[in-house]
């Protein structure tokens, strides 16, 4: 028997959360992990998941919207790095993100990341690992 894709040596952390089309497609979805909300966002052909409560307020932030990078709460304009969840914003908290894989055309995350040993924001976990 084939081993499966969730449980391959290097992957047991990852769980497998959407199709990437689909994703790619809508541009944004919310999936639940863990208990946890967590927004997935396809964006200049890359993926990222962050948790869906904007750290200011708790809006969900798949109501926002991303350009160049950066994404926005819609409610009261919390501004986050995308890619690393740093906020630009002195009132606001770096939002927690998920490292991302892209496999045979599913999305993969990691629910639960390791603490980030740097100090920075986000979870400091670099670009996602999607094929280009």
């Amino acid at each position: 028997m084939a081993p499966d894709a969730d449980t391959d040596a290097g992957a047991d952390r990852f769980v497998r959360v959407a199709d990437l089309d689909a994703l790619a497609d809508r541009g944004t979805a919310v999936v639940s992990e863990d208990g946890q909300a967590i927004a997935l966002f396809h964006h200049e052909g890359e993926v990222y998941a962050v948790d869906n409560r904007c750290p200011h307020m708790g809006f969900p932030l798949t109501r926002g919207s991303v350009e160049d990078g950066v994404l926005t709460c819609h409610w009261h304009h919390a501004r986050f790095e995308l890619e690393e969840g740093d906020t630009f914003d002195i009132w606001a908290d770096d939002v927690q993100t998920f490292p991302v894989e892209v496999r045979d055309g599913a999305v993969y995350l990691d629910p639960d990341p390791e603490p980030d040993g740097e100090g920075g924001g986000g979870t400091g976990r670099g670009r996602p690992r999607v094929p280009r």
